[in-house]
């Protein structure tokens, strides 16, 4: 079953944590490209990961101290994803269509 590209809040929250994992659309290979949006406090730190099995994740990027509001565009045929926010300075939003 293949999933279709929508858009998807994957963390709102102010607390440290990780959200659920996310299914991905995967049907067109390596190929695929995604825009993430991040806007956190400057001191929170925001984990993007993915996997390929839907089980064993990988830090695929880190938005450390300093950055408030970015975009990055995730690459690759990646089965699922999810954040991890480290501290709780303030509210993180990630959002994108995935």
């Amino acid at each position: 079953m293949s999933i279709s590209l929508r858009p998807v809040v994957l963390m709102n929250q102010s607390a440290a944590g990780t959200s659920p994992a996310v299914a991905l659309d995967y049907r067109f290979g390596a190929g695929q490209q995604r825009n993430i949006g991040v806007q956190k406090n400057t001191a929170d730190t925001v984990v993007l990961e993915v996997s390929v099995d839907g089980t064993n994740f990988q830090n695929i990027t880190t938005f450390g101290a300093g950055v408030t509001n970015t975009v990055y565009t995730l690459l690759g045929p990646w089965l699922s994803m999810r954040v991890t926010k480290v501290g709780a300075a303030g509210n993180a939003l990630v959002q994108g269509v995935v």
